[in-house]
This record gives C-alpha cells, structure tokens and sequence, in this order.
C-alpha cells in the first residue's frame, strides 16, 4: 500500500499459466531474483520458464528497456552485483565463470567485471550499508572487495 502510494508499480510473476500439463508446470519462482537481473537499462532472463514473467517482461520493455534472454543460471540477482562501473558476480560452477564473464562484457557492454567463485548467494555474502561501508562475512576479509572505492 506505501508503495502504490508513492506511484510505484508492483509487478509479480504470473502464477495461473494454464497452458501446460500439472504434471509439467514448474513451481512458481519465489524470489524473481533467482531469475531476473536489471543492470542499468537491461532486464536479464535466465529462466526458461518466461511464462510467468511475461507481464513483467513486457512492462520492463514498454519502458524503453531492453530484454535479454541467456541460459546462464549464474546471471540473476543472487549472484550479480553492481557498484557504480564495477560488477562482482560468483558462481556456484567455477567452469561457467569465463562464460558469465563474457556475457556481461559483450550483452551488458561493462568494462570492469570481477567474477569469483563463492558457494552461496552474493547477496548472502556482503550488503553495502551506506557509501563506504560494506557488512560481509568473514570470508570477505581476503577478497579484492575490500580494495574497492566505494562511495
């Protein structure tokens, strides 16, 4: 209700697709993060399952906003995560690093891309609190993160 009140627009996956077989439907999404990632003015998709997005993805493009579709489960919002120029992404698989690498430099067009390999969600790994300051885990001591101007 806040939100509607200060003009923003909720959209939430569409959870009635009747078109397939019960026994074929996929579980609805329960974080859009785990299969949508926006990076400046491009919506990523790795779910094969657009369906569901479909309003969202429509949306998204009636803004002026460019969909991109990949088979990279490693591109979604639990695993990507821009600051400012820089994007730091992990990957649970090590042999898709160099892929997921490429697909933001060459799809998303960012020069500075740091990939590294990390069990667990980035988004469970550090969260910026405020310019200058980064809650992580312990694990995050010795990662170039911590050389990162952030402000």
């Amino acid at each position: 209700l806040l939100l509607n009140h200060l003009g923003v627009k909720t959209l939430r996956p569409n959870n009635t697709v009747s078109n397939l077989d019960i026994d074929n439907i996929p579980k609805s999404p329960l974080a859009p993060r785990d299969n949508l990632l926006m990076l400046s003015n491009r919506l990523v998709t790795n779910n094969a399952n657009v369906e569901f997005y479909k309003d969202i993805l429509d949306h998204v493009a009636e803004q002026g906003n460019t969909v991109i579709d990949t088979d990279l489960s490693a591109v979604c919002g639990a695993t990507v995560y821009q600051f400012q120029n820089d994007i730091f992404f992990s990957n649970h698989e090590k042999h898709d690093l160099e892929n997921t690498k490429s697909f933001l430099a060459k799809r998303i067009g960012h020069k500075k891309i740091h990939a590294f390999h990390q069990d667990g969600h980035i988004d469970g790994w550090f969260c910026p609190v405020t310019p200058g300051l980064i809650f992580a885990i312990d694990d995050a001591k010795n990662h170039n993160l911590l050389n990162l101007d952030y402000k």
